[in-house]
């Protein structure tokens, strides 16, 4: 018995052993939109504890850069499409470079400059790739002048700038016609650069895409009935047939010797009856597993290298295609991880580490006071305090959904109340005398009534060193609350 065991335990750990290391391919998105932030050096621990070494940013500040230094974390800066305008010549480039790039190269580890967020979606009504591809040769010509040839500069793509639309099977798909021209000058630029394409892959936007009926074929479990027949090819589930729709894509195209980095992948938590945690924690599974198990696509058999969207939710997003974009997190804006996921890709049963340090607001909250005399009044303040804040739960299928409608009217004077962190003295709770501060927590059911976290130093507009600084940053933020607290009080 004893001998079987050890066998047992002998090849467990030879398999694990066989697995890849996913530290090596395995990345995460870290966006910054969202109205109270997680210290930098809160997040690098975070990112540390977890065996994160690969990042990609989506905004950029003196403190988030410095609080990498000397981590040995990979690092992909981006340039939002705001500011593409602003780095359209070879001037301004050159500025962006010698600001963003230079003084931080001694010790943090830049590998890109992302131009853009997915100029080339059919969702991008500003048409931003008129604009997104001299940034990126200016970027990258500004980048080689300054000696730093080996960071490169990419665009992002969604799966929308894929044709026809719905797709029947991914040897059909080519990049859009409207978009050709574009795309081509593009990945002849990469090409000449040995830049990678980044593609960005959201099973829950491949339901349209595909014309599924049958969510199962969006997880890597292979538990669906539904496949897509692609001449000797079956495809058992969406990301498969979504990667390889892009291989088709630049196999068509001349660039079949094109490496693709998926830039972001993921699952959205709330804001529609798909995006929730069940199906989240699935779909990281199964797809951190097949990463682990370097088998990647029937068209690109070689081991898949991804970054996954997204660290935190992001309450700021604008919201082009769904509520659930602004859910995508694996951690709470706090820095509590909602669901389990093993970043190993060993499918263990376990919870990523917490953040540490994180000081939350005192435990109050905005709610209706129920005086229902004038609905007319109610339903503006309502939709006052939805569009000031973040009502993304409050969409059909979303974990706020169930509410009565006075329950979500306390939902949303909550959320702008502890947007605006709890200012009394500014009447955020007033709402033409429909609101109340309480100290008992309102959640209801599935439903919570958040409570956001204290501000970062760099909201208050104080400046900092990220570097080095933990301990002191985290004592600043307890002395705000204090303050915060006494004040209030």
């Amino acid at each position: 018995m004893v001998r079987a065991m050890v066998l047992i335990l002998a090849f467990y750990m030879l398999f694990l052993s066989a697995r890849a290391d996913l530290s090596q391919h395995l990345g995460l998105n870290w966006g910054r939109h969202t109205t109270q932030k997680l210290l930098p050096s809160m997040v690098i621990d975070l990112l540390l504890e977890n065996g994160i070494k690969k990042v990609k940013l989506f905004s950029l500040n003196d403190a988030v850069l410095t609080a990498f230094a000397y981590t040995d974390i990979e690092l992909m800066v981006s340039i939002p499409s705001v500011l593409l305008y602003e780095v359209n010549t070879t001037d301004d480039a050159r500025d962006w470079v010698k600001t963003n790039i230079g003084p931080y190269l001694t010790n943090v580890k830049i590998t890109t400059v992302v131009i853009g967020n997915e100029p080339f979606s059919a969702v991008d009504d500003e048409q931003g790739y008129l604009k997104v591809i001299s940034v990126m040769k200016n970027i990258q010509t500004a980048l080689n002048e300054a000696g730093y040839g080996h960071i490169k500069a990419n665009i992002p793509h969604f799966s929308d700038t894929l044709q026809p639309y719905p797709l029947v099977k991914p040897s059909d798909a080519d990049f859009r016609d409207d978009i050709k021209d574009y795309m081509l000058q593009v990945l002849r630029h990469l090409r000449v650069h040995d830049a990678p394409f980044l593609a960005n892959i959201s099973p829950i936007f491949l339901i349209d895409q595909f014309n599924l009926t049958d969510i199962e074929f969006l997880f890597l479990d292979n538990y669906s009935n539904h496949t897509i027949q692609d001449n000797i090819i079956t495809y058992r589930n969406a990301f498969d047939a979504a990667h390889d729709a892009y291989v088709s894509a630049l196999n068509k195209n001349g660039f079949s010797d094109m490496k693709i980095v998926v830039g972001q992948i993921g699952w959205p938590t709330d804001g529609s009856k798909e995006a929730n945690l069940v199906n989240s924690e699935r779909f990281f599974k199964g797809f951190l597993r097949r990463m682990a198990s370097e088998k990647g696509t029937p068209l690109r058999p070689e081991p898949l290298e991804a970054y996954l969207y997204n660290l935190q939710d992001e309450n700021k997003i604008k919201i082009a295609r769904s509520g659930y974009q602004r859910h995508w997190g694996i951690y709470k804006f706090d820095g509590t991880p909602k669901f389990k996921i093993d970043f190993t890709g060993q499918g263990r049963d376990i919870y990523p580490n917490p953040t540490k340090g994180v000081v939350v607001m005192p435990l109050r909250w905005c709610v209706f006071n129920n005086d229902v005399r004038d609905m007319i009044k109610v339903q503006r303040n309502f939709n006052l305090a939805c569009n000031l804040s973040d009502c993304s739960s409050l969409a059909s299928g979303g974990s706020c959904s169930d509410l009565d409608f006075n329950h979500q009217v306390s939902y949303a004077f909550n959320m702008y109340y502890q947007i605006k962190t709890q200012k009394a003295n500014d009447f955020v709770c007033q709402f033409e005398g429909l609101g109340k501060v309480v100290t008992e927590n309102p959640r209801k059911g599935k439903c919570e009534f958040p409570v956001e976290i204290l501000m970062s130093l760099e909201d208050r507009g104080v400046t900092t060193k990220a570097s080095g600084l933990t301990v002191n940053s985290a004592l600043l933020m307890i002395l705000f609350a204090l303050y915060e607290m006494i004040v209030i009080w």
